[in-house]
Parts: structure tokens; C-alpha cells; sequence
């Protein structure tokens, strides 16, 4: 069912086109990467922070400067995204103010997003239910609500209790796991798109498809109705994967295929490795979404493809984060096609920090159709 995020997506989108329309006019190549960049942190700050920005449209605020470096002190820190995660949102704040953001500079950025997110909430509180937004806010703020007239002795009730701090932190969380990777999810799949014309035709064709037959269908519902379109963005996941590794620490000991690992040994998921490997994919550098189509999965282990993580402590963010990419992927190519230019890079070059994220920015061209 669609939700008030949803219609948030579907207005980011159009103002997304806007801007869209203005770099094909022009004809001239840009980097997409960039782009996709400000799109899907205006949308996450609206959904996460309940905070409305214009970044497209070149306007900024304290926020954005807070969050974007915020990711520039996470990818030069030496707090890794491990520690920050592991460490959570309320404990890291307490215990960077200890040191001082003389000697970790990423402690003023947190302290800012958490006081910002502090007052946001007492001021979503004060509002009336006529006011009241269904965002992902609001549903942690719901979680958190006791009823007055309850018996206030309900120790369980206490306990499910969300307090601000807690929310706060969530929203940080599902930020933080759903902007930059989203934007990288998104420019890659641009850009193999560019790269194979004619896998990009028969998306666009399966697109328009779904709307001759479902011509008023919201961003949404084309987004969860078009099997090709989540092929070819789970192709690009597994060809560039949002963190090339992630990391799990063992809380007991247990044995598997033979080998046992102690009770607090850190274990390291070559996801890259996964993506990419021979025994699990045949030409794995070749770009081919059919390989997630039904037939395409038959047989192959489920967790040779685990872009998002797997299990309880997968991606907080991965839903939204893939309605997001698509339903964005669908209002562009509805209007334009993706075209490689002489500034494209290929193969690109990446760099790792929080995620892999292209070095040189991913330079693409738009034609309308």
C-alpha cells in the first residue's frame, strides 16, 4: 500500500525531471552520480528528519552542511561504520562528547543531527492530528505514544516505549543506510543502462507497457508491478554492491561446514567477492538481468546475492531504499534515455569508504524521447 512517503518519492521525482529536462536541453554531459546525490538526501531528510530542503533547486540549509559532513568525517574518521552502528546513535554521542570535537569533529555534526531531530520531534508533537504526516517519523513517534489515561504501572508498556533519543537515533540509522547507497544503486544502474541500449529498450518498453495498460499508476505502484525493472536493479547491485564487505561479531560460539568460531570473533562477508565469483554466476563481469528472473534464480544459493545484507540485521533501509531507486528509475525513463559520452569513464574507478561509490563521478548524457 502507498504512503505518504510515497508521494514524497513521487514529488522528489518530479522535481528530479525538472532539473533533468535543463541538463538535456543543454546537451551536454553531466555527472549523474552527483545528481542522484542531492535527490536522495533531500528525499531521506524529508522521510528520516521530516525536513524539507531544496537541494535540486540549489538551496541548502545547516542541515545539509551538518549531514554532508557528517559522511566526510565518516569516511576519513577513524570510527569506522561498524563502530558507529555497533555503538548506536545515543551511546556514540555520549561518548564522543567526552573527547571533544577538537579530536573527532564527527561528534559536532551528530551533536547538531540530534539536537536538530530532538526539536523536530517536540514540534511534530505539538501538532494536530489534521497536520499529522504518516512518515517514517511519525510511525516511530506512534511507537513511542502512551495513552494518559493507562495505567502508567505497565512495566511492559515502558519498555516498548520509544523515547526521543531512540527515534532520534533510528532516523540517523535509516539515513544513513538508505542515502548514499540509494544514489550509488541509482547511478549504476544508469550507467550499465547507458552501456547496454538494448537491455535500456526493453525496460523502457516493459515501462510503457505497464502505463497503456495502467495509464493513472503512481510512481509507486509502477515501482512494485514491473518485474524487468527490479531485475536490472538487482544486476547492478550485484555488480556493484552498496559495501563490497560487511562484518558480523559472533555472540556464541558455533560450528558451520567444520569450522567453529568463538563467541566474539569478528566475521567478514566478502560481499564483492560473492557478486562476482564464478562458482556462483556465469560471466559475472557480463551485465544481464535475466539472471534474476524466475527461471534465472533456479538452483543458485540465495545468499551468493546479498547486497542488502541477510537475515535480522539486514539493511534497515532496504525497502524504502528500493521503491525509492526504482520508482526514480521509472519517471526518468519514461521521458529520456541514458546515453554514454565521451566523458564517461568505463571501467569506472571506485573508492571505498562507507560504501563504493565511483571516483570520478559517472558522466552521462540524456536524450528525449
Amino acid at each position: 500500500m502507498p504512503t505518504n512517503d510515497d508521494a514524497l518519492v513521487e514529488r522528489k521525482c518530479d522535481t528530479l525531471n525538472i532539473i533533468l529536462e535543463e541538463k538535456c536541453a543543454k546537451g551536454d554531459s553531466f555527472d549523474i552520480h552527483h545528481l542522484y546525490g542531492q535527490f536522495t538526501l533531500e528525499t531521506m531528510l524529508a522521510v528520516a528528519f521530516g525536513s524539507e530542503v531544496n537541494l535540486l533547486k540549489g538551496e541548502g540549509s545547516l542541515l545539509t552542511e551538518a549531514v554532508a559532513g557528517l559522511f566526510d568525517d565518516l569516511s576519513e574518521s577513524i570510527i569506522t561504520w561498524e563502530e558507529v552502528f555497533h555503538s548506536h546513535f545515543p551511546s556514540l554521542l555520549t561518548f564522543v562528547s567526552k573527547i571533544g570535537a577538537r579530536f573527532l569533529p564527527l561528534s559536532r555534526h551528530l551533536k547538531y543531527l540530534n539536537d536538530t531531530s530532538i526539536e523536530i520531534i517536540k514540534s511534530r508533537r505539538e501538532q494536530n492530528d489534521d497536520e499529522k504526516c504518516k512518515d517514517f517519523l511519525r510511525l516511530l513517534m506512534d511507537a513511542s505514544a502512551t495513552d494518559d489515561d493507562e495505567d502508567k504501572t505497565n512495566s511492559s508498556q515502558k519498555k516498548m516505549a520509544l523515547t526521543d533519543q531512540q527515534i532520534a537515533g533510528l532516523c540517523l540509522d535509516f539515513f544513513v543506510a538508505g542515502q548514499e547507497t540509494t544514489a550509488n544503486a541509482l547511478a549504476y544502474s544508469s550507467y550499465l543502462l547507458s552501456l547496454n541500449p538494448d537491455e535500456q529498450e526493453r525496460l523502457c518498453e516493459a515501462i510503457d507497457n505497464y502505463y497503456q495498460e495502467n495509464e493513472d499508476a503512481s510512481l509507486y505502484d509502477a515501482s512494485q508491478n514491473i518485474p524487468y525493472l527490479d531485475w536490472v536493479i538487482q544486476e547492478a547491485l550485484r555488480m556493484y554492491p552498496p559495501a563490497p564487505l560487511t562484518k558480523r561479531q559472533c555472540n556464541k560460539t558455533c560450528t558451520i561446514n567444520g569450522i567453529t568460531f568463538p563467541k566474539g570473533s569478528l566475521v567478514i562477508f566478502p560481499i564483492q567477492y560473492l557478486h562476482c565469483s564464478p562458482d556462483n554466476w556465469d560471466e559475472p563481469e557480463v551485465f544481464n538481468p535475466n539472471r534474476f528472473s524466475p527461471e534465472g534464480k533456479e538452483g543458485r544459493n540465495p545468499l551468493s546475492h546479498i547486497p542488502f545484507g541477510w537475515g535480522p540485521r539486514s539493511c534497515i533501509g532496504m525497502r524504502f531504499a528500493l521503491m525509492e531507486a526504482k520508482a526514480c528509475l521509472v519517471s526518468i525513463l519514461r521521458k529520456y534515455r541514458f546515453e554514454r559520452s565521451p566523458d564517461t569513464q568505463v571501467p569506472l574507478q571506485l573508492k571505498f569508504s562507507l560504501t563504493q561509490s565511483p571516483k570520478n563521478g559517472i558522466f552521462l548524457k540524456l536524450i528525449k524521447v
